[in-house]
């Protein structure tokens, strides 16, 4: 596997996240609106700081293991990374499945994507069970939250039904309401319950492939899209086929000279747009490497768009670079 500007800068984006998690001023977390303490009160939003720990843990872990197997050193923020699960208990983490499922409908703009990240999280933080009691605990608190997103999808039509003043008519969605990307999120999280399974397996051929045509005929994006929905169905190909379609990514935007709050998605837009050529450049096609080393050199090469100011950027970006390597890495 050829090393990616993202391999080299690795540890410099986990220690922004760890600095991110961190830091719980300024915030935007619906919890405070509703009163609530988190643990997850860092990263200025509440799903920032749910993909950080996602991140974080999963790093520690294919670090430690290649650490363990002698290919490695000890992973940057090991000794944080122990704070976080030591934080990140069963009884934790079933409060925050309570808040969820407490919040005022007035607080759920970023559902169903806060809670499918949530899956994810849930699933790598039972990969650090310390104890078979421990597994136990989480294996509970993750079918509880599994269940919860498989309601919300149930629910949730798809195309999502954006008007068509804001996406021409096509209907689909690019921000927290997406349901293909809470669909992808369920099933990278690997369910456990059999329900589950044979749910996203009828959902994909009675939802998803009936749309593919008018997904991959998509051109534009709604203003604030971070999704780019033909990027996310070359995913689910990914993650379900044994030989997708190759993908070629749409003309790549010039990365803005500076951003501001109200435009920044932009950055996670064409990021996602080149995820997928991230996945190929894991399995050695050259075009790939070359778009997602494209991508990231030049985003990289500006710390004002990964690592800059806190509340626009820094408490975000690098978790979208970091699923980018993820990716790139064969999901480990």
């Amino acid at each position: 596997m050829v090393s990616s500007p993202v391999d080299r800068r690795l540890d410099e984006l986990v220690a922004t996240m760890a600095d991110g998690v961190a830091t719980a001023e300024p915030s935007a977390h619906f919890t405070r609106r509703m009163g609530e303490e988190t643990v997850f009160s860092g990263s200025y939003d509440w799903h920032s700081c749910v993909i950080a720990h996602w991140a974080l843990l999963t790093h520690a872990r294919v670090a430690g293991e290649a650490a363990a197997a002698g290919a490695g050193e000890e992973p940057v923020g090991a000794a944080a990374v122990d704070g976080l699960l030591e934080a990140l208990t069963p009884d934790a983490l079933a409060r925050e499945v309570d808040l969820l499922a407490g919040r005022d409908r007035r607080l759920t703009g970023t559902a169903p994507y806060d809670e499918a990240w949530l899956c994810m999280l849930l699933a790598e933080r039972s990969r650090h069970s310390r104890s078979a009691a421990e597994a136990e605990e989480l294996l509970a608190v993750r079918v509880r939250q599994e269940r919860r997103v498989v309601d919300l999808l149930e629910r949730t039509p798809f195309p999502e039904g954006i008007p068509p003043v804001e996406r021409g008519g096509s209907g689909f969605c690019g921000f927290y309401r997406s349901w293909l990307w809470a669909w992808l999120l369920l099933h990278w999280s690997e369910p456990i319950d059999p329900r589950t399974r044979v749910l996203l397996d009828r959902w994909r051929s009675e939802r998803i492939e009936p749309q593919r045509d008018a997904i991959e005929a998509l051109e534009g994006s709604h203003g604030y899209d971070f999704l780019s929905v033909p990027a996310v169905l070359a995913l689910v190909d990914r993650a379900t086929l044994e030989d997708p379609e190759p993908w070629t990514p749409p003309p790549f935007a010039p990365w803005p000279e500076s951003v501001e709050l109200r435009t920044v998605h932009v950055l996670g837009l064409e990021l996602c747009r080149v995820w997928p050529s991230a996945a190929d450049a894991g399995r050695g096609v050259s075009r790939a490497q070359q778009a997602w080393t494209t991508r990231t050199e030049t985003l990289l090469a500006r710390d004002d768009l990964w690592r800059g100011d806190f509340a626009v950027v820094s408490h975000w970006v690098p978790q979208f670079l970091f699923i980018g390597w993820w990716l790139q890495h064969g999901r480990p």
